[in-house]
């Protein structure tokens, strides 16, 4: 943002900056997960935002909250991964680990980096083991044109444990296996496009997840841009010749206009978000 670089870390106690009055104040084993701003240039603090707050826990230690190991600033918003204990609230949404010991899951999120206000929040779930060092965690992250998410990360057990995404769960081979997805489609791996109807540039719609869009011109290179109701450019992604997915899980539901256009040809299509 500008000259301005963002540190995100998480603390269960009280945290004072150096040459700055902000603090943030955390309880006992209940972490704050924060976000720092500072000016690049003098290495000021400019503002400490709370991402997400620790609530309760029913594991052996009593922790709770959220420890970022990857962070992404990307002009639509922050990006942030690791792990995460107990119950912990992300902006609006709470979720809770899966397993009562010290075993971590997994967590994605996005952020407002100026109000910390979440868009949304996914998890993975580590299935219970007795391995102390079981968990699993979000270790590097990237977002897509596509308003999508490339996670990269571990999941540690004995062989046979198991960490659940979404649909999707993997086994444990060794003591630590390493894995990679793709928030928004299935396990990362291109996909087939749902049959469109005849002649379609956008379908499905209405859309819920994702929309796929197709240029309309035969171009081979066209930009979409997604406009909301006020007018306003939500997401705009390149276009080659072949159908595209576009993640809108994001976006709030209600009536949007996707704009194709390439050299000089135009096209608009009208959107329709559900939830």
């Amino acid at each position: 943002m500008g000259s301005q670089l963002l540190v995100a870390a998480a603390a269960d106690s009280v945290v004072t900056f150096s040459n700055s009055p902000l603090s943030l104040t955390s309880r006992l084993a209940h972490c704050n997960t924060f976000v720092a701003g500072y000016e690049q240039s003098t290495g000021s603090l400019t503002s400490v935002t709370t991402l997400a707050t620790g609530q309760s826990s029913t594991n052996a230690f009593g922790k709770s909250g959220a420890i970022p190991l990857a962070v992404g600033q990307y002009p639509d918003g922050l990006y942030v991964g690791g792990e995460f204990l107990g119950t912990t609230q992300f902006g609006t949404f709470t979720r809770t680990a899966a397993a009562a010991f010290y075993i971590p899951d997994a967590f994605v999120a996005k952020f407002d980096p100026t109000t910390g206000a979440c868009a949304w929040v996914v998890t993975a779930q580590t299935a219970p083991s007795t391995n102390v060092f079981a968990g699993t965690r979000i270790r590097g992250l990237a977002a897509l044109a596509s308003g999508e998410v490339v996670a990269v990360g571990e999941f540690m057990g004995w062989p046979g444990d198991q960490a659940t995404f979404g649909s999707t769960t993997l086994t444990i081979l060794g003591l630590g296996d390493m894995f990679m997805g793709r928030i928004g489609l299935v396990n990362g791996l291109p996909e087939t496009p749902e049959a469109a109807p005849a002649g379609a540039t956008c379908w499905p719609n209405p859309a819920h997840e994702q929309v796929w869009l197709r240029p309309p011109f035969g171009a081979a290179t066209t930009t979409a841009t997604i406009f909301d109701a006020t007018g306003r450019p939500v997401k705009t992604v390149a276009l080659t010749a072949d159908p595209q997915p576009v993640a809108v899980a994001d976006l709030p539901a209600g009536v949007y206009v996707v704009r194709f256009q390439a050299a000089r040809q135009q096209q608009a299509v009208r959107l329709v978000v559900q939830r």
